[in-house]
């Protein structure tokens, strides 16, 4: 999952719009969450968290921080408008 911190301690995904974790965060917004290698095997505690769905100028500021965190996303970014599958920027809050 590809992810960037902001500094106010949030950090944002950017995944598939219909997804099942955006399913599920528009039916209850508690998640947990833990670091993990990129197989995704957990190397850390788990802990609890808010999560929500973005949109608007807080999702164009997430994309261009993970824009150039990530340069394949710059790539995704065409390929999406082409095939025109929708996506979503969840925003996950420590509690």
């Amino acid at each position: 999952m590809w992810f960037v911190l902001r500094e106010s301690g949030a950090f944002y995904i950017y995944t598939e719009a219909e997804s099942w974790k955006v399913k599920r965060i528009r039916k209850n917004p508690r998640v947990r969450v833990a670091p993990c290698d990129m197989r995704g095997n957990v190397t850390g505690l788990w802990q609890a968290a808010s999560a929500q769905i973005v949109s608007g100028e807080e999702e164009q500021v997430a994309n261009r921080l993970l824009d150039r965190k990530y340069f394949l996303k710059k790539i995704f970014n065409v390929l999406t408008k082409l095939n025109r599958h929708k996506r979503a920027m969840l925003k996950i809050e420590l509690v």
